[in-house]
């Protein structure tokens, strides 16, 4: 439970009911970030008395992510009514051992990545975000995508645009073309060196080619009002994190990232799949190998990071500007997208 970092989001009813099967309780959409295993359908059987006499989601959240951790029995986590409403992010997505030194640090110093725009207030008393000054300020709403190489980013940001009228920018789509330039582009060489080597381009080349993208894409749909860029595969380490934090606050706030999780070998065999017709030099098994230990070891550290800043806000503010979402990315298509509009939903509709 610890490893796949179960957490509920929310219960759309008053009242949680045992549940008999798990087709019943998968069709209550958004309670859970993700799937769940038959052990955790025990639990919920066992617990789900001692979880109706919570008087706060948030509060139950947190009694859940105890009791996955070994720390409850139904006594003792019924007796959990009263606590704080505040649950920080790093409690539902790391180990008890807690953050290492290098991700709190990348945290402190990327707290500005949501940026001066956004504000937290309070409405009838219930907390939210207020984004009203974006306009105003012609500031844009950014959502990171990540996952590795495969993982779906690229199909379920399509599914995003046409629900949500969102725009993607994908930066490795974004670099391909740069690289198609040639020696039109006096980075053209270097890209590609990186793009084949799995290695992750200069911070400054990636910045400047989505900053620009996005003032284009904003001027041509300036009618709808400032619109959410979805920006697909970044920032994939620490350099690109701090880059971004450095010199686009003053024209994006991110509001979230969607997180796409999925296993190597399923990734291998959607990478061989679709070698077959993308004409890339990166879609081979060599180049995804290296591109998915490059996740693992780079990207996957800045995702704590920014899971350990909507954290520090939570807990100052008692909302983040920003929020971290994890979606299991093996499945169908329309399987994962359901989990993405779930996701969606949180961040637009609701």
């Amino acid at each position: 439970l610890n490893h796949y970092h179960f957490c509920l989001s929310y219960f759309p009813s008053p009242s949680l009911e045992p549940f008999k099967n798990s087709t019943q309780l998968s069709n209550i959409r958004g309670t859970m970030r993700y799937p769940l295993a038959a052990s955790l359908l025990l639990i919920l059987r066992s617990k789900a008395t001692a979880f109706n006499s919570f008087s706060s989601p948030l509060a139950l959240r947190k009694a859940f992510i105890d009791m996955g951790r070994g720390k409850g029995s139904n006594k003792s986590i019924a007796s959990k009514r009263n606590l704080s409403a505040t649950v920080s992010a790093d409690e539902a997505s790391v180990p008890s051992s807690g953050k290492s030194k290098d991700v709190v640090n990348a945290a402190l110093s990327s707290r500005a990545i949501t940026g001066d725009t956004l504000s937290t207030e309070v409405f009838g008393g219930l907390p939210y975000v207020n984004t009203g000054e974006l306009t105003s300020k012609k500031q844009h709403r950014v959502l990171f995508i990540l996952g590795g190489p495969g993982a779906g980013k690229g199909t379920q940001s399509e599914k995003i645009v046409d629900t949500y009228k969102c725009i993607h920018l994908s930066v490795g789509e974004l670099l391909r073309e740069e690289r198609k330039r040639g020696d039109a582009s006096p980075h053209a060489e270097l890209i590609e060196k990186c793009l084949v080597a799995g290695q992750i381009v200069p911070v400054e080349i990636s910045l400047n080619l989505v900053r620009n993208a996005m003032d284009e894409a904003c001027g041509e749909s300036s009618s709808h009002g400032q619109p959410i860029f979805l920006v697909d595969g970044f920032p994939r380490n620490y350099d690109n994190l701090f880059g971004w934090t450095n010199n686009m606050p003053e024209y994006a706030s991110v509001i979230g990232s969607l997180i796409y999780d999925c296993p190597i070998d399923v990734l291998e065999e959607r990478i061989l799949s679709r070698a077959e017709t993308s004409g890339r030099s990166d879609d081979n098994l060599e180049s995804a190998r290296k591109r998915f230990t490059t996740f693992q070891d780079q990207t996957m550290p800045v995702v704590q990071a920014l899971e350990e800043v909507e954290s520090m806000e939570t807990k100052e503010d008692g909302l983040s500007k920003m929020h971290i979402q994890h979606i299991i990315g093996i499945g169908t298509i329309e399987e994962v997208w359901d989990a993405t509009k779930a996701a969606m939903d949180g961040y637009v509709k609701n």
